[in-house]
């Protein structure tokens, strides 16, 4: 199962998932770093990723939501808007069995939210 970081999140993150054994790449090392959204998503989609974002406005953006469930991506959005770098780790780390346990159960395209308090719901379509 391979997670797919865009610029939204440190290239950082992807590397810490990797040191720990996960299959995580970021956007820079497959894409242009000024990649837009609609650039990489259907392909990202295409190789069966699964995306990890922090893009807060995700859900109100038509053209990404349309891709989405074009392409049929499964993508979580981690939020918490005034979250420092230290708290996100600590968020995606204490959640990662969850985000996991969900990409392998959800038929795609799904949309989720990983809020700041812990809880994962789904974001409308």
């Amino acid at each position: 199962m391979t997670f797919f970081l865009d610029n939204n999140l440190s290239d950082r993150i992807a590397k810490g998932l990797r040191g720990f054994g996960e299959d995580a790449r970021h956007l820079k090392e497959h894409f242009p770093t000024d990649a837009e959204d609609c650039e990489w998503l259907p392909e990202v989609a295409q190789r069966g990723w699964f995306v990890l974002t922090r893009d807060l406005g995700l859900h109100t953006k038509p053209l990404e939501l349309a891709l989405i469930k074009r392409h049929g991506a499964g993508v979580f959005v981690v939020t918490g808007r005034h979250l420092k770098a230290w708290d996100l780790i600590v968020l995606i780390v204490r959640k990662w069995p969850d985000i996991r346990r969900q990409a392998q159960a959800l038929s795609r395209p799904f949309l989720l939210e990983v809020r700041a308090r812990g809880q994962i719901r789904r974001l409308p379509l």
